[in-house]
């Protein structure tokens, strides 16, 4: 738990989730001023986790698992990520991304619908942002899925949000 002494005790405390320690707003706030401060790892590694804390807290046993997640993600996340009316990043796929990445530092994983996801940094004059790019290393071909790191992690807190809006006056989430 991080604790902070200069906060005021008099400001209403939302979304605090007092099981942790950790106030909701507080880490999405932060996750987005790393996110415009060029901070993008620590933006992207922190928005992965965000599905896994909200379908805990909605959960009645407050853990986390793989459908909890992929759950959370389709219904909040997903309908954001279409190409040609077809869903591009699904819960499944950035759950796989998810364990590659925080648990092996990788872009890519065996139960990918990709071979890779690739979030771009912007700052290349052009935003590149939900689209499948196919390129060849050698016979081989790789397909892989591009994301804007900036609009991605956007995304997760905006849908944190929205989340927080439709769970707040539910009796699970008041037990938090």
């Amino acid at each position: 738990m991080i604790i902070n002494y200069a906060s005021d005790a008099s400001l209403p405390q939302s979304c605090d989730i007092s099981t942790t320690g950790i106030k909701m707003d507080d880490l999405l706030e932060q996750i987005q001023n790393a996110n415009f401060n060029g901070s993008y790892y620590l933006a992207l590694f922190s928005s992965l986790t965000i599905p896994d804390i909200c379908a805990a807290l909605e959960s009645e046993d407050g853990q986390a698992n793989k459908n909890r997640y992929t759950e959370w993600f389709d219904r909040w996340i997903s309908p954001k990520y279409r190409i040609n009316d077809e869903v591009s990043l699904s819960g499944a796929t950035c759950y796989s991304y998810r364990c590659s990445m925080l648990h092996q530092a990788r872009s890519s994983h065996p139960k990918m619908r990709y071979d890779k996801v690739f979030f771009v940094e912007p700052g290349l004059g052009a935003s590149f942002h939900n689209n499948v790019m196919e390129y060849r290393i050698g016979e081989e071909i790789i397909r892989g899925l591009n994301i804007d790191v900036r609009v991605f992690c956007t995304g997760i807190v905006s849908g944190a949000r929205d989340w927080i809006q439709s769970v707040s006056d539910s009796e699970i989430y008041k037990k938090i």
